[in-house]
């Protein structure tokens, strides 16, 4: 599942096959890269040939999807037939069938407007279907919206809203989760911050006037360490991109720079990556980078931006910059957090993640242009960005007047100096769920879509 996608698409079962020659015959394949895609296999196939329901449709159009940031694509045809979620049956879903592929299927959970089908996809003269086969039809009456899983759980009267909640934190005691048309107020502090989505140009991809991507504004970033003192990196207003299937974090570069010299990182040129020694065990368990977000600061624990090096003492800050002034948050940042998405109503909703295993308390929400308690609209809900910045400025003040700032992670208890690197994250690619979690509000072993056949 991915909030950065909107398409829904599976693997067809002739996928990996092709996509194991396509690359023996362009390039030649080494054992590693052959097993890799192997393992994308492994996650299941679908052939349309098994279902008595399935049936091919938008005949003329090419599926084809793409990741600008990870590189990863499919393409095949569009279908529709019946599924089951968590024992849900979804009828006359529509969704892509890939050919060719090296990834696993996606389901995603953007807006309608980011679907591939909005930009209307056909063969070229070559007529392969692979990366480079496919090219924009000009023939736009054939581009076309579809309900994806969001909006059809909601049109097939499964939620009461088009919107849904991730907690992520893997180190939770009751695991990671997603709920769709619910919150579980078991798993944040307080109640949640609400801003809005916001139109962003740089972030929206197919249609510039319409949201196509969760876009929210960042009021200021900072730190506190372990004795609780609050250092202000930056109170200028940034577009940012709440991403799940980034690992890290991505800032412009004077900031990342900023920032990492804090806790005197250098940059190794080769990689473009910050190096440092990894900071003691305190300093990793309590100290924090804060993000405001509509005027009230959330804590993200050090920790999750630390990652293990090639040695005891060598590790890395999970912060990487870009020259285009971009923000990206993606799972360092949303580990300590709860987070509500809600497409029909244009808003994300934010609250500081409760880590501490409490008796679940799901919520139904209600319908559009209904309030619900257990969110309540920022205090900045309306000082939002509206144009990149020029040149970054550091400075500012996120924490008033208090010499010591109140900081979730903070504790009364002696801690040892010395540096613990089981605290320290590994380097892994993504953050995974773990196989216990809540969908639709049923408790699952597993996130599974079985079709119906």
């Amino acid at each position: 599942m991915d909030t950065s996608s909107s398409d829904f698409w599976i693997l067809g079962n002739s996928s990996c096959a092709m996509y194991l020659e396509s690359l023996n015959n362009t390039y030649g394949l080494n054992k590693t890269l052959n097993n890799s895609i192997l393992n994308i296999c492994k996650s299941g196939t679908f052939n349309p040939v098994d279902s008595t329901t399935f049936k091919r449709i938008y005949l003329d159009n090419v599926f084809y999807t793409k990741s600008l940031r990870d590189y990863s694509f499919a393409a095949g045809s569009w279908g529709a037939d019946n599924i089951n979620v968590g024992g849900v049956r979804l009828e006359n879903v529509t969704f892509g069938v890939a050919k060719v592929a090296n990834s696993t299927s996606r389901c995603g959970l953007g807006f309608r407007n980011f679907e591939s089908s909005n930009t209307n996809f056909k063969l070229n003269k070559n007529k392969n279907l692979n990366i480079s086969g496919v090219e924009v039809n000009k023939n736009t009456t054939k581009a076309f919206e579809y309900d994806n899983f969001p909006y059809l759980l909601k049109a097939q009267k499964v939620i009461k809203r088009v919107a849904y909640s991730l907690f992520l934190n893997t180190e939770s005691k009751n695991g990671s989760s997603i709920l769709f048309g619910a919150v579980d107020s078991s798993q944040f502090s307080g109640k949640l911050t609400t801003v809005p989505i916001i139109r962003n140009s740089s972030f929206n991809f197919i249609n510039k006037q319409k949201v196509d991507n969760f876009v929210i504004s960042i009021l200021g970033v900072g730190y506190v360490n372990e004795l609780g003192k609050g250092t202000t990196f930056n109170t200028q207003t940034q577009a940012a991109l709440i991403d799940t299937s980034y690992s890290g974090v991505a800032l412009p570069r004077k900031m990342a720079e900023y920032i990492a010299s804090t806790f005197n990182a250098t940059i190794n040129r080769k990689t473009d990556t910050f190096e440092l020694k990894c900071p003691k065990k305190t300093t990793l368990e309590q100290g924090s980078l804060v993000f405001n977000i509509g005027g009230v600061n959330f804590f993200i624990k050090l920790s999750d931006f630390i990652v293990k090096g090639n040695h005891d003492q060598h590790c890395l800050l999970d912060i990487t910059f870009n020259n285009d002034n971009q923000t990206i948050l993606g799972n360092s940042f949303l580990k300590s957090l709860y987070v509500l998405f809600d497409l029909e109503s244009y808003e994300m909703s934010f609250g500081q993640a409760n880590l501490d295993s409490k008796p679940k308390s799901i919520v139904t929400l209600p319908e559009i242009g209904t309030t619900f308690k257990q969110a309540t609209k920022a205090q900045k809900y309306s000082s939002i960005w509206t144009a990149s910045q020029k040149s970054y400025t550091s400075g500012g003040n996120l924490f008033g007047n208090s010499r010591t700032v109140s900081n979730p992670y903070l504790t009364t208890k002696k801690e040892s100096t010395s540096t613990n690197s089981n605290k320290v994250r590994q380097d892994n690619s993504s953050t995974k769920f773990k196989n216990r979690g809540t969908l639709l509000g049923i408790s699952l072993t597993r996130i599974l879509l079985n079709l119906l056949i």
